[in-house]
C-alpha cells in the first residue's frame, strides 16, 4: 500500500480492503444507502465497481435485502445500456456488497451542466428505453430514473457519440409473474416509498398503489422534457409542491416552450407524462414510436444554449414564470376545486369577479363597526383600575360603575372594593395553530441544485 492510500485509509477502512477476489483502491461516490468503490480483480487486474452497503444499515433485515434485490434484478438483465453485476455477497465482517463492471464516463447530469443535448436527445432516449423495455420485459422496474443515474459513456459509432447507461437498481421492484396482484404491496400496509420527487410518477407520489412499469414510463418523460428544453417541467425547492405538481398539475406545453419541435414529438412527450397510467405507451411502445420521429429540431451545444436560458423570462403570468410552481398553480388552479374518490383535484368552476362583492361588503361592514366602537370608547372617561375583557368566566364581586355624573370620573368613596381584574387569556384557537416552516431560498434552477432535483425522499407508506 502506498503512502496516499495509506493516509486515504484512515479516512475511511473500506479503502485497501479485498472483498471477494477484488481490492478497493478509492472511493468514487456515496449515496442514501452505500457508498461505491473503484476495485482490481487481485489477480487480472480487471477493473471493478463495488457498491457497499452503509455500517449502520448492513444490520437491517429490510435494508440488505433491498439491496440484494438491485443485484438480483440487474443480474437477470442483459443489454449494453444496462450495467452488468458481476457477483453480490457479504464480507466476514458483515458488509453487504455488489459487484458490478467498472463505467468510466460521467453522468447525465455532469454532462447537462456543459452541454446541451437538443440535438442527440432521441438517440439517448432510445437507448435507455431500449433497455428498459428489456428490464419490463423480466417484470423488473427501476422507480428511480433521473439524470444522476445514468451513466454516459463514449461509444463514436453511436449517434450521440456516447452510450448510456443505466445504474442503480437499488430500489427497484420484481413484479409477480403475469401481472398478477402482489398482496404483499397492497395500498392498505406501511412500507416504503423512496423517489426523487422531480422525477415521481403521480401514482408513486400518491401511493394509491404500487407502481408499475408505466411509473418508469413517466420518469422518462421527464428526462426528455429535460434534455429538449434545460429544465424539467416542475422545479421547485419543496417536496411536498412538488408531490402536488405531479398529480395534479399539467405541465407547460412543450411545444410552446421549443416551437421548433415536431409536433408528432410533442405530442408523445405529453403521454408519457399522463397522469393516469394506463394513457401512457409501453416502454416497448416508446422504442417504436421513437424510430417513426426522424429528430427534434434541434442541435447539440453549450449549456447556455438551452432553450430554459433563453426564455427564462418569456412566458409569464402577471411576473411569474410559466414552468415555476408558483406560475403553473396561478395558471390551472384559480377555480374551486373538489376532492374526488381517487383523491384528485377536479376544477368546479372559474372564479368570478362578482363573487368578490360579498368578501368587500363584509370587510367594509366590519371596519364601520370598528370605527363606531374606537369612537364612543374614546368619549367615555378612563377608569382605573383597567377592566381586562376575558373569554373566561370568574366568579368576581360585583363592580361600582362611575357616576356618569362624576367629573372626574372616579369611584365613590363608599368603602367598596374597586373591580377585579384577572390575566389577560389568549384565543384558545390561537394557541394550537403551527408556526410556520422557513422558506428555502429561491433562485433560478440548475440541474442538482434544488432539493427536489438531487434528495431521495423516503416516506412510509408502503414497500
Amino acid at each position: 500500500m502506498d503512502s496516499v492510500e495509506a493516509t486515504n485509509s484512515q479516512q475511511d477502512p473500506m479503502l485497501g480492503r479485498t472483498l471477494s477476489q477484488y481490492r478497493i483502491v478509492r472511493k468514487i461516490a456515496q449515496g442514501g444507502m452505500g457508498a461505491v468503490y473503484e476495485a482490481k480483480h487481485v489477480e487480472s487486474g480487471i477493473r471493478a465497481a463495488v457498491k457497499v452497503l452503509l455500517p449502520e444499515l448492513s444490520s437491517r433485515a429490510d435494508a440488505v435485502s433491498r439491496f440484494f434485490t438491485e443485484a438480483r434484478a440487474t443480474s437477470m438483465l442483459e443489454h449494453e445500456s444496462l450495467v452488468k453485476i458481476l457477483e453480490h455477497g457479504k464480507s466476514p465482517d458483515g458488509e453487504a456488497f455488489i459487484i458490478m463492471e467498472y463505467v468510466e464516463g460521467e453522468s447525465l447530469r455532469q454532462a447537462q451542466e456543459k452541454k446541451f443535448f437538443g440535438g442527440s436527445a432521441l438517440a439517448l432516449l432510445k437507448q435507455m428505453a431500449a433497455g428498459l423495455a428489456v428490464a419490463h420485459g423480466k417484470r423488473i422496474i427501476h422507480r428511480d430514473l433521473k439524470p444522476e443515474n445514468i451513466m454516459l459513456i463514449p461509444e463514436p459509432s453511436s449517434v450521440a457519440r456516447v452510450r448510456a447507461k443505466i445504474l442503480d437498481f437499488g430500489i427497484a421492484k420484481m413484479l409477480p409473474d403475469g401481472g398478477a396482484k402482489d398482496s404483499s404491496n397492497a395500498a392498505t400496509r406501511t412500507g416504503t416509498l423512496i423517489g426523487t420527487p422531480m422525477y415521481m410518477s403521480p401514482e408513486q407520489c400518491r401511493a394509491s398503489a404500487p407502481p408499475d412499469e408505466k411509473t418508469d414510463v413517466y420518469s422518462l418523460g421527464i428526462i426528455l422534457y429535460e434534455m429538449l428544453y434545460g429544465e424539467p417541467p416542475f422545479t421547485s425547492e419543496s417536496a411536498g409542491e412538488l408531490f402536488a405538481l405531479q398529480m395534479f398539475a399539467d405541465p407547460p406545453r412543450l411545444k410552446q416552450r421549443v416551437p421548433v419541435i415536431p409536433d408528432k414529438l410533442d405530442e408523445l412527450v405529453h403521454r408519457l407524462l399522463a397522469k393516469q397510467p394506463a394513457t401512457r405507451p409501453t416502454m416497448a411502445e416508446l422504442v417504436a414510436e421513437l424510430e417513426g420521429i426522424p429528430g427534434t429540431g434541434l442541435q447539440d451545444g453549450a449549456a447556455q444554449d438551452r432553450p430554459s436560458v433563453a426564455s427564462s423570462r418569456a412566458h409569464t403570468i402577471d411576473g411569474e414564470e410559466v414552468g415555476t410552481t408558483s406560475g403553473i398553480i396561478r395558471a390551472q388552479f384559480t377555480g374551486t376545486t373538489r376532492n374526488t374518490e381517487r383523491g384528485e383535484l377536479v376544477r368546479a368552476g372559474t372564479t368570478k369577479k362578482g363573487s368578490l362583492l360579498p368578501i368587500i361588503l363584509s370587510a367594509t361592514f366590519v371596519i364601520a363597526v370598528m370605527v363606531v366602537l374606537f369612537t364612543l370608547r374614546s368619549r367615555q372617561p378612563v377608569v382605573p383600575p383597567k377592566v381586562v375583557t376575558t373569554a373566561v368566566q370568574q366568579p368576581t364581586p360585583v363592580a361600582f360603575v362611575p357616576d356618569a355624573g362624576t367629573a372626574n370620573g372616579s369611584t365613590p368613596s363608599t368603602g367598596s372594593s374597586p373591580i377585579p381584574t384577572t390575566p389577560e387569556v389568549g384565543d384558545p384557537a390561537a394557541s394550537g395553530r403551527h408556526g410556520k416552516g422557513g422558506k428555502s431560498g429561491k433562485g433560478a434552477h440548475k440541474p442538482g441544485k434544488s432539493a427536489g432535483a438531487s434528495n431521495k425522499i423516503q416516506v412510509d407508506l408502503w414497500k
